[in-house]
């Protein structure tokens, strides 16, 4: 388990539902580059159950602002992109 994928198990350790969900994304490689965090699943298959997870991986990521998009990449599909909604503190004033 990389330090992404834990970062989002560790969110989720007290809801053993969601963490049961969470499964396959255990067999993806994640990492950041450019503003985005990357998703590698196995295959495409892999990618379509993997993808039905990005509601459980927004909040631990853009709590921690740690990326804009979450990129999902497999090998023969092409890439899909969500966006990371950006919350300003509310401290701040513009």
């Amino acid at each position: 388990m990389d330090r992404l994928q834990g970062l989002v198990f560790s969110f989720y350790r007290e809801d053993l539902g969601i963490t049961k969900a969470l499964y396959p994304l255990l067999f993806c490689k994640m990492t950041r580059s450019m503003g985005d965090v990357d998703v590698e699943c196995i295959n495409s298959s892999h990618m379509t159950k993997v993808m039905t997870l990005v509601k459980y991986l927004k909040p631990p990521l853009a709590l921690l602002n740690l990326g804009r998009n979450i990129v999902f990449h497999s090998s023969r599909a092409p890439e899909l992109n969500y966006s990371i909604p950006i919350e300003l503190d509310k401290n701040l004033y513009i």
